[in-house]
């Protein structure tokens, strides 16, 4: 992942919690600094040669809201090992920004901080740790600079960019390559949708989604419920579906404005976290990431590339923003055997197909198809089995990687016949578990 690429954020204040050499774990003074403006910590970690563990942090309010588990606060997690992204020998300066926290139970700000600390796997060693006030950098990080250097310009079409005598001549000549175009981006194959639902899509322009009522706006950062899986959905874009196939029965601009004001608020306000991949809502579980890459991201670029009612900056922005999934999906792999890894793949594999005008599209499909071959080689046994031997999960993986296939034979791709074999093997594996009523056993937490 090339930091040069994006732009940081700003420290405003900082305090020193501690600037002695510590061991592998450290709890920090919630007394020290201003914790009520604070959104980051900071220090130098020291990591062993073959280190494979996680890189973890707690901060607890002491106070546990009714019905929760676990007392009030945050967690941090970020996997340290080869194929985890955050890995180096010898000392660096790792960063706990706030936006990479899960939260437990329904806290309220990191201001009612009680305990706090640091822990890294054995034979580390933890030194001079700050608190940070910063400045959060709007998304999407990805310069203007970067992403016209990320682009082909010398595709027919796109030589108009190569050619503008600024930066924004530039870029206005790359929104309108796009718009222009006829190639059909999409993950599926269109088919017919069903009528639109017209009233629900009203709905979500007056701000209704996911059983609450925005009207100036989602809170990115809400948790309502102390339950993480609703806290992360709302970054997958569910509820923009019915906008979709609104406007692409209709045509009327209201609706591809209202994905727009939605995309853009989200990526203004949620960007890619800064060399760092742990815990956080918008990009810490690698699902949510890959499931926005796979159709969604993409459906969104088409219907607001459709529309002469949207802004080029948006364009623009969602083309840096598809960029910036990819390169965060390469940097923080998760490792096999997971279900993870193979959504990773799929998306990794579909981008490449759908922007065949970045310049590395070519190696993403590459190491896309790679990732997928090894994933069925250690995740799949023989028989077609998946490891976890649960049906729930069986038949997710395998249509994802179906999927990925499918997106392949779609935009006229070869994809190894290993892969398509062990495919047709775990479908015939979850027809030979079919009960005569159609139902299959179910085991284990699927």
């Amino acid at each position: 992942m090339d930091l040069n690429k994006y732009t940081d954020d700003r420290v405003v204040s900082e305090w020193i919690l501690g600037d002695s050499e510590g061991d592998e774990y450290v709890d920090l003074p919630t007394d020290v600094g201003e914790w009520n403006s604070a959104n980051e910590i900071r220090a130098e970690i020291y990591l062993p040669d073959g280190v494979d563990g996680q890189i973890l942090s707690m901060l607890t309010s002491g106070v546990r809201t009714e019905g929760m588990s676990e007392d009030d606060g945050y967690r941090f997690n970020a996997i340290a090992s080869p194929r985890g992204g955050n890995i180096w020998k010898g000392w660096k300066e790792f960063r706990f920004p706030a936006e990479c926290y899960y939260t437990t139970g329904i806290p309220s700000g990191w201001g009612n901080t009680v305990e706090a600390n640091i822990r890294v796997p054995a034979g580390g060693r933890i030194r001079n740790v700050r608190l940070i006030q910063r400045e959060i950098e709007k998304g999407p990080r990805m310069t203007d600079e970067a992403l016209l250097a990320s682009l082909n310009l010398e595709l027919p079409g796109l030589s108009p960019a190569s050619q503008g005598s600024s930066l924004k001549d530039q870029l206005k000549a790359v929104a309108r390559y796009f718009r222009a175009s006829d190639f059909d981006r999409r993950h599926e194959i269109a088919v017919p949708q069903l009528d639109a639902n017209l009233q629900e899509a009203d709905r979500v322009l007056d701000g209704h989604m996911m059983g609450h009522h925005w009207p100036r706006g989602v809170d990115w950062d809400a948790n309502p419920y102390g339950y993480i899986e609703w806290s992360i959905r709302i970054h997958g874009f569910p509820y923009l579906r019915p906008l979709m196939i609104a406007w692409e029965e209709t045509r009327d601009p209201k609706y591809a404005n209202g994905i727009e004001a939605i995309i853009c608020d989200w990526m203004e306000k949620t960007p890619v976290p800064f060399g760092v991949r742990s815990g956080g809502l918008a990009w810490g579980h690698s699902l949510i990431v890959s499931q926005r890459a796979f159709c969604t991201l993409v459906d969104i670029f088409t219907a607001l590339c459709q529309c002469e009612q949207t802004m080029d900056q948006t364009i623009i922005d969602l083309l840096k923003s598809i960029h910036e999934h990819v390169e965060y999906l390469l940097q923080f792999e998760s490792f096999p055997p997971s279900n993870k890894t193979i959504s990773e793949g799929k998306s990794l594999l579909a981008t490449s197909c759908s922007f065949p005008e970045f310049h590395d599209s070519e190696q993403w499909f590459k190491l896309a198809s790679d990732r997928l071959l090894e994933d069925m080689r250690i995740q799949v046994m023989p028989d077609g089995a998946s490891y976890e031997l649960t049906p729930g999960y069986q038949m997710a993986i395998a249509s994802w990687f179906l999927a990925a296939y499918n997106v392949a034979r779609k935009f006229d791709r070869k994809i190894d016949p290993e892969l398509e074999a062990g495919i047709r093997r775990m479908y015939d594996w979850c027809v030979s578990i079919n009960r005569p009523d159609y139902t299959r056993p179910s085991v284990s937490d699927a």
